[in-house]
């Protein structure tokens, strides 16, 4: 599981928010999905200053699947908003945008920091499993690369490859948070999430910078927690290869 957090500000986001675009309607929960031109509201050819971070090349224009997403509008504080309109299918990558608000001691706020966080799936086959059964419970762990020994799946099959993105995730994700509310700002779980949001040092749009909390998870790690039993739903009833197996 794979989630990648950049802190934005207002400005920052404007080309990728449908209600800062000039000329645009006024959209809710329930009339943006029934705007003219699904399509175009799902992604843009706007320019943003995230778009090598989030490998939006836009150079694909059959599908626009590496075309960045579009979210109605800017998410109230401690909320989130998410863009599951993609309508070519194939996208590997489901997004979800939220906006902080004022702390809870009083000192400092996350008004106005808006984290975009990507959630995508790997499959690689260059890990192992170590389950681990104790006294007191047991234990899984992921051995990945040098720790994964001779007992990695690429040992015993040298042309099994990594599938970065895996496409048919992205339905599964839509679906995960669709099930938390992520979408409708309207859930205590969203509040708890947006409080892991990293607090900006200045909040000025030309030197907007943020730093790791020691003593929180950060809100991509607790989003990656929350989103990996998709990863063990998705495999049930599925072959360990790499490759399709026809029925």
């Amino acid at each position: 599981m794979k989630v990648l957090c950049v802190h934005m500000n207002q400005t920052e986001l404007e080309p990728i928010i449908y209600d800062a675009w000039p000329n645009s309607r006024i959209v809710n929960s329930t009339t943006w999905l029934d705007l003219p031109g699904e399509r175009d509201n799902a992604t843009t050819v706007n320019k943003t200053v995230v778009d090598d971070l989030f490998g939006w090349t836009k150079e694909d224009k059959t599908t626009m699947l590496d075309y960045p997403p579009v979210f109605p509008r800017y998410p109230i504080p401690f909320s989130t908003v998410l863009n599951l309109t993609g309508w070519a299918w194939g996208r590997a990558a489901i997004y979800i945008l939220g906006q902080g608000g004022p702390a809870q001691s009083g000192e400092g706020t996350l008004t106005g920091a808006y984290p975009l966080c990507k959630l995508e799936v790997d499959i690689t086959p260059r890990c192992s499993t170590l389950h681990s059964v104790l006294v007191s419970g047991t234990l899984a762990k992921a051995l990945c690369d040098d720790r994964a020994s001779n007992m990695a799946y690429s040992e015993t099959n040298a042309n099994a490859t990594t599938i970065r993105g895996v496409k048919s995730w992205g339905d599964v994700g839509a679906r995960w948070a669709n099930s938390l509310s992520l979408g409708t700002g309207t859930t205590y779980l969203q509040q708890v999430l947006m409080t892991l949001a990293l607090e900006p040092k200045n909040p000025n749009p030309g030197s907007f910078q943020v730093s790791l909390n020691p003593r929180l998870p950060s809100l991509a790690e607790t989003l990656a927690v929350m989103a990996a039993d998709t990863i063990l739903g998705s495999l049930y009833n599925s072959p360990f290869v790499d490759h399709w197996v026809s029925p």
